[in-house]
């Protein structure tokens, strides 16, 4: 299957408000652009590959702020779709493919597809810039970048909620699972030049 073709069959088993129809599907030098009578979506190759699948982003062709996290999928060579932005779908993504994934992938796609939009924190120097000197000395359980221990991750990401403030999650996987849970919120946000 091609990439339109993906995009096409993506849309209309995921996507489709019962009673819409796809009008068009075309690829363009940004991505497969896919309209129905009531939306559009763009769909671009995700950030993370694989050789025995492709991932995609799939997000609605309109400008929201903050931005809408996107759709997520994976499709085999053998035309299986999974959903990454379902739990059940990535965890059965992670199933299949394990730790064949680089542990920083693993964390991208978790950050991207269920992170709600997140930044993956690589290192703790990030979060001055961003709260301030020191906001992250205060911080139990915070670790940067992903660490790897027999099997297992643990990374950090930060997000900007609604009232402008920061909070910091960590994630803790055992693929095919995760847990995320907030270790700090309501940090005040010094937005980066």
């Amino acid at each position: 299957m091609s990439t339109v073709e993906h995009a096409r069959r993506v849309v209309a088993e995921h996507l489709l408000s019962a009673g819409d129809e796809i009008e068009s599907v075309r690829e363009g030098s940004d991505g497969v652009l896919v309209e129905s009578h009531e939306w559009r979506w763009r769909m671009t190759p995700a950030p993370v590959s694989t050789s025995d699948w492709k991932l995609y982003d799939v997000e609605l062709d309109l400008f929201t702020d903050p931005p809408m996290a996107p759709y997520g999928f994976a499709v085999d060579t053998d035309g299986r779709v999974l959903r990454l932005d379902d739990r059940p779908g990535l965890s059965e993504f992670f199933r299949l493919v394990g730790m064949s994934l680089a542990a920083r992938d693993i964390a991208s796609l978790l950050t991207r597809y269920h992170g709600g939009p997140a930044h993956l924190l690589d290192d703790v120097a990030e979060l001055d810039r961003v709260v301030g000197p020191g906001a992250a000395a205060g911080i139990d359980g915070l670790t940067a970048p992903v660490t790897e221990t027999k099997g297992s991750l643990a990374f950090c990401t930060w997000r900007v909620d609604a009232d402008d403030t920061i909070a910091i999650d960590r994630w803790d996987v055992h693929l095919p699972e995760w847990e995320k849970r907030t270790l700090a919120n309501r940090l005040p946000w010094r937005p980066v030049d």
